[in-house]
């Protein structure tokens, strides 16, 4: 059975993660539900009063040349070992397709942590494009991003690329402090593959498409 994310899952929510993305920190963890997580934006997968996979759907801008465009990034998408190999996911999956449309979203997309699941999402209708991680190319060490206002000069940077992934300045600055708070000092400039669908039949058809995000 299909549910939104209640209060009462959370913890439920944390071990799974552990046990699903054992190279996250507990610190990453903690990070992640008490700042990213968002009970309206997830959906999870409950069996005999229990959550047994969960994703979230978090809001996203999307700027394809001159157009913004509304967009769900799948994140924490995860089945319990025990239950995996059940098509929980993909239930999961189909239900967010129908949530994301019903709250006005163009693009749903997504960055695969493993090769195989590239094709796993691709019965999905997802496709594959390359993503540029240099967003932050001209911010070379985090002192310097703490010290300064870097939402703004972040914002005109991304202004300037033919496709972007828009960030909230809260979004911006729980990627800031997460990497800060991790000890991170460098920039992820390697390029990644990413997968993005579209939910509304009339937006662009994307290509490439530059997203942002630290090295872990």
């Amino acid at each position: 059975m299909i549910q939104q994310g209640k209060e009462k899952y959370k913890g439920t929510l944390k071990e799974m993660w552990k046990q699903c993305f054992p190279h996250d920190s507990d610190q990453f963890i903690k990070f992640y539900f008490n700042k990213v997580y968002k009970n309206d934006e997830t959906l999870i997968f409950v069996e005999n009063a229990q959550p047994v996979a969960a994703l979230q759907m978090i809001p996203y801008s999307l700027k394809i040349g001159e157009t913004v465009y509304s967009a769900g990034y799948i994140s924490g998408a995860m089945t319990h070992p025990d239950f995996q190999k059940k098509g929980y996911m993909g239930q999961l999956l189909n239900a967010a397709f129908e949530a994301m449309k019903d709250k006005g979203f163009d693009y749903t997309f997504l960055i695969p942590q493993e090769e195989w699941l590239f094709e796993f999402y691709e019965r999905f209708g997802y496709q594959r494009f390359v993503s540029s991680f240099n967003d932050f190319k001209d911010l070379k060490d985090f002192k310097v991003l703490k010290e300064i206002n870097s939402y703004a000069e972040h914002t005109r940077f991304l202004a300037t690329l033919p496709n972007a992934v828009l960030k909230s300045e809260e979004q911006f600055s729980n990627i800031v402090a997460d990497c800060l708070a991790d000890g991170s000092n460098l920039i992820d400039l390697k390029e990644k593959r990413g997968m993005i669908k579209k939910l509304n039949p009339s937006a662009e058809i994307v290509t490439h498409l530059y997203l942002g995000r630290m090295l872990d």
